[in-house]
């Protein structure tokens, strides 16, 4: 009798082990299969470049820079043209402005009708360096921004102003980046730009002012990934006081 009791007690222990086994297996494979899923999820980041059809220079230019990276997952955003009797609305503009801002506007609706966030880049950009580890730390803390710049020419401010504060690992409290041939954007901070943003100045201005002002949460990253052509020779600082971009902030002056 003790020697069946025992054996029953054995066959009890084994059946909880291999229960626990069982268990243990199932969520590791859970947590394996949620982080493929959230890898690759990330990974397919819709990904629009704004670009003149005409362009072909600049296409054949952004689609080398990204076979560089074995990034896959984008498409031209064909770039909006006004036409003259339109710019009859905007007296003293300059089509080219007019017709930028358009565009980024419209990849903004874009943004709000996914409702997923996106990237938006110009043509003539470089990447060095380019990470999707950086874009994981931000959609595991989607709270913290409503746009990121993943390169921009300048900030504008003081000097105080320009003191980084790292919110994120590598992501940055922005002031007043200014150009925007690089960011991340949220379909929340889509419609902030939409509600905000009009023709009448420049439109990396007024998202600048957004940005200073509190309207909308902006990180930037440093160092950056994402230069413009203009930028690939010259020293690519946070705040640098390089001659080109003094230069540059006296033209949009």
């Amino acid at each position: 009798m003790k020697k069946k009791s025992l054996i029953n007690k054995l066959n009890l222990l084994l059946l909880f082990i291999i229960a626990i086994i069982i268990i243990v297996i199932i969520v590791y494979l859970n947590f394996i299969k949620t982080n493929i899923i959230e890898k690759y999820e990330e990974k397919n980041i819709p990904i629009y470049v704004i670009s003149l059809k005409k362009r072909k220079d600049r296409r054949e230019h952004i689609i080398k820079e990204f076979n560089k990276f074995n990034i896959k997952n984008w498409k031209f955003f064909d770039a909006y043209e006004r036409t003259n009797e339109e710019m009859k609305k905007y007296p003293g503009k300059k089509k080219g402005k007019i017709g930028v801002t358009t565009s980024h506007i419209l990849v903004w609706k874009k943004c709000i009708e996914l409702n997923e966030p996106i990237f938006i880049f110009e043509d003539d950009i470089y990447l060095e360096n380019f990470n999707y580890k950086d874009i994981n730390i931000l959609l595991n803390n989607k709270n913290l921004w409503d746009i990121v710049w993943f390169g921009h020419c300048f900030e504008d401010g003081n000097k105080k102003e320009l003191k980084r504060i790292e919110i994120l690992k590598n992501f940055y409290k922005s002031y007043l980046p200014r150009c925007r041939h690089a960011y991340l954007l949220s379909p929340k901070g889509a419609e902030i730009l939409l509600k905000n943003i009009n023709f009448e100045t420049n439109g990396d201005e007024q998202m600048a002012k957004l940005i200073n002002n509190n309207n909308i949460k902006s990180l930037s990253q440093y160092p950056p990934t994402v230069y413009q052509s203009w930028q690939k020779d010259y020293e690519k600082n946070f705040g640098s006081d390089s001659i080109i971009e003094k230069f540059v902030s006296f033209i949009k002056k």
